[in-house]
């Protein structure tokens, strides 16, 4: 009997605008499936909300999975996991995972995965690719747990390595930002990285530039009415995005927060369809 070791899981997804956001094709391969697009937000009718499925429990090693979204025509989604992304032991093997996200003109995408749980001895490599035109506007979050917390397991997978790169249609640099985690070869429960702290949280907006000022100061606002999330925002080199860093010890302190900036960037940069 053969055993094939690893998945090559792949999800290609291509939304249109209109009145209503649609799927206009799509491609999947297991463990993915994509739930069918519903309009439920009473605010922004248009915007479609998809539900990215997983026929396995988690990620195991040598698993190599590619995710593709595109946006065209005004399309207004937000995209989120069915629950939490668990990377089990990798047996010495590493799993990956690619994200590329294209946003066309005056685009709008939310893509709030929940919360990524590795487990003891796992390796986990993700890269993000994002293309975004100038009008457009992302909001890509990403949580990252310490581990199984409840069975004790706390800092105590192997590695994990993560990159997000951004850039305009035309190819001019917007975003780049990159960390590895070696907990078990350097610990970051320390001052300056992780600190008491065992969730961290990264929130990447990208947005037309006459709006940045007004949501990074709506942001750090908000900041002020989260005391239990330790927090930062900057603005990015390009002047037309804004990186925000969360640390917590719970996970619903992190969705409430994210959630909350959610609401600030709804405000400045969607507008009803006419």
């Amino acid at each position: 009997m053969t055993y094939h070791v690893g998945r090559q899981g792949v999800l290609r997804l291509v939304l249109s605008g209109g009145r209503k956001t649609t799927i206009t094709e799509q491609f999947v391969q297991p463990p993915y499936h994509i739930q069918r697009a519903i309009h439920c937000d009473d605010t922004i009718y248009d915007m479609a909300h998809l539900y990215m499925m997983s026929s396995s429990g988690g990620i195991l090693g040598k698993d190599n999975h590619t995710i593709q979204i595109t946006l065209k025509g005004k399309a207004r989604a937000r995209l989120t996991t069915q629950g939490a992304t668990r990377i089990y032991d990798t047996q010495g093997m590493v799993a990956t995972q690619s994200i590329s996200i294209t946003l066309e003109q005056d685009s709008y995408l939310e893509f709030l995965p929940d919360i990524t749980i590795p487990y003891r001895n796992s390796r986990y490599v993700q890269s993000v690719d994002i293309v975004c035109h100038p009008s457009a506007t992302i909001i890509y979050t990403d949580i990252l747990s310490s581990g199984r917390r409840a069975f004790g397991e706390m800092f105590e997978y192997s590695s994990f390595k993560s990159t997000v790169s951004a850039k305009s249609d035309t190819d001019t640099w917007r975003l780049y930002d990159a960390s590895q985690i070696e907990p078990t070869q350097n610990s970051i429960s320390k001052y300056g990285i992780m600190g008491t702290y065992d969730i961290v949280s990264t929130i990447y907006i990208l947005a037309p530039a006459s709006i940045i000022p007004k949501v990074y100061s709506d942001i750090n606002d908000t900041m002020l009415h989260h005391k239990d999330v330790s927090c930062g925002a900057s603005i990015t080199h390009s002047k037309d995005g804004i990186i925000v860093r969360m640390l917590a010890n719970k996970t619903e302190a992190i969705l409430h927060m994210m959630y909350s900036v959610v609401r600030v960037v709804r405000h400045h940069a969607v507008s009803p369809v006419v």
